[in-house]
């Protein structure tokens, strides 16, 4: 075949044997080569590297001092307005953010509890939707949605094999994919539940913070949000296998926090961890809440783009809000905090001076006002979750009028502060539900973007106008020479523009796409003006 090449004279061939009936002679033979070590690879690599060395040859190639280079300028990022609340608004600039998702997905073999868009799971090798999502991808998809803000909260367990829901002790350390990053790393020390080391809850992930800062970085240039849960309350109350992996058990880290161990689990399957995980009167708990809390808001230390909220779930105590209310504003430079708890912890907290300057938006979501006209309201710090909560006490229906009612009465109370309504709502035709928060003056509601008009930037100098709202036929908001907006329940809207002067356009528009449906002429203030509507349950926009 002729002569080899200088190649194939590096290729390290074996020239033994795998028979299984060895002549006397073979296995001799081998059995002296047996007194030396095999050839390995590595030792092989380097005696090539000597025997044929690289040969390095400058040839004419300048030196890069004697070139005429300089490196690209940087390219200036335009970035997004701020986020604020103005005129009882969450905003970026004059716009309102709306459409606050918690989007689904579902994946075979998982329980898709973080939704799509997650920060923080991990799929070793695969990146894409459901796998391990590249933070500027998520915020992508949040746009093209037409959705402004990002839910993230941690998960319940760190890898699949405790979707079983068991509480045991895993056999041995070969988890499953996908993974929950979890906010602490691993000390290298012990073995927790999972079978792999225990956390440090004096060591941050940086894999975990990094990625919801990268998130937030892309929020704050594309106008997003990133609605940050500090805590999963999930994880100390009801279920007992939500505690079994969690890194602030005993039994998962090397921190002597001094939880007992074994955990009790009622009817070997409940947990009640509450009590002792916001008892704040232990300094050891104290000060990983401090630090935890610390880091939660500091890590986004030189951006705006975060609403941080102590949970989703929470329905812990007055002491404990106060305590994270005040670690969060111990922080410089935080961003939004939204008030999330029952509504006994709340009014607490909006009544008290010092703690209320502490709050930018009223999240109602533990408590909602019936379509009869009574209140649901569980009470916090009782060491039960909102589904025993709901066990014990009927929560009934709510209807618009209702949801309407609770977001208005807590507007009108606090108009220096943003509510977002995240309580219990039922489906009504033609997104009545969602337009009734909004129309209340509520932030983040599930509404859809309207490219062809400036809907949300004028709507954010707009206040609801309770004189000219009836439930049963039409929801209006607007100001005096700036426009009006209005939800259309029957087929005719009726407005008092007495004090108004000005010319307005009239537009219709499509409450489930957020299309404009029909341009409808103009209309003149200083009177009484009766509009009818192309359809039952549409949206009319008088735009100056």
């Amino acid at each position: 075949m002729g002569k080899s090449s200088m190649e194939e004279k590096k290729i390290f061939v074996y020239t033994t044997d795998e028979t299984t009936k060895p002549t006397p002679e073979y296995a001799h033979w081998m059995s002296v080569q047996s007194l030396k070590p095999d050839m390995r690879m590595d030792v092989w690599i380097d005696s090539m590297i000597v025997k044929y060395p690289l040969e390095i040859t400058q040839n004419n190639a300048p030196l890069l001092n004697e070139v005429n280079w300089r490196p690209e300028k940087e390219k200036h990022v335009v970035m997004a307005e701020p986020l604020q609340v103005k005129n009882g608004w969450i905003v970026r600039g004059n716009h309102i953010l709306i459409n606050g998702t918690y989007f689904r997905k579902n994946i075979p073999g998982t329980t898709g509890w973080q939704g799509k868009g997650s920060l923080s799971q991990f799929v070793p090798g695969r990146t894409g939707t459901g796998y391990t999502e590249e933070p500027d991808s998520v915020a992508q998809v949040l746009l093209l949605s037409g959705a402004h803000v990002l839910h993230h909260r941690t998960g319940l367990w760190y890898e699949r094999r405790r979707n079983d829901h068991e509480r045991n002790m895993h056999a041995d350390a070969e988890v499953w994919a996908p993974f929950n990053e979890m906010p602490y790393s691993r000390s290298g020390q012990g073995e927790a539940q999972d079978r792999l080391s225990k956390y440090d809850l004096n060591k941050f992930n940086p894999w975990y913070w990094n990625r919801l800062k990268r998130f937030v970085d892309v929020a704050d240039r594309d106008g997003l949000v990133l609605l940050h849960d500090h805590y999963n309350q999930h994880n100390i109350i009801e279920e007992g296998a939500h505690w079994c992996d969690y890194p602030w058990r005993s039994a998962n880290n090397i921190n002597q926090l001094g939880f007992a161990e074994k955990t009790v689990f009622s009817g070997d399957k409940r947990v009640y961890m509450a009590e002792q995980f916001y008892d704040i009167t232990r300094p050891v708990i104290r000060e990983y809440h401090s630090k935890f809390i610390r880091q939660s808001v500091n890590v986004f230390h030189d951006n705006n783009g975060v609403v941080h909220s102590i949970g989703l779930e929470y329905t812990g105590p007055l002491n404990f809000m106060n305590f994270w209310l005040e670690e969060v504003n111990a922080c410089d430079n935080h961003q939004l905090v939204a008030l999330t708890a029952t509504k006994d912890v709340q009014d607490s907290v909006l009544k008290d001076k010092k703690h209320t300057s502490m709050v930018d938006v009223i999240d109602i979501r533990q408590w909602h006002y019936r379509a009869d006209g009574t209140l649901y309201e569980p009470q916090g710090g009782v060491s039960l979750a909102l589904r025993q909560h709901a066990r014990l006490i009927d929560p009934g229906t709510v209807s618009c009028a209702s949801v309407y009612r609770a977001v208005r009465e807590y507007r009108c109370k606090y108009p220096d502060k943003a509510v977002v309504y995240n309580g219990s709502t039922i489906r009504v035709p033609r997104n009545a539900m969602n337009w009734a928060i909004f129309m209340a003056g509520g932030s983040f509601a599930k509404i859809p973007p309207i490219d062809e008009l400036p809907v949300y930037e004028k709507a954010s100098s707009f206040s609801p106008i309770d004189r000219q709202t009836d439930m049963d036929t039409q929801w209006v908001m607007g100001a005096v020479g700036k426009g009006y907006l209005g939800y259309c329940v029957k087929n005719e809207i009726n407005l008092d523009l007495m004090g108004d002067r000005e010319t307005y356009k009239v537009f219709w528009i499509d409450p489930d796409k957020g299309t404009v449906i029909k341009e409808d002429g103009s209309v003149r203030g200083g009177g009484k003006v009766i509009l009818k509507a192309p359809a039952e349950s549409s949206i009319c926009f008088l735009q100056l």
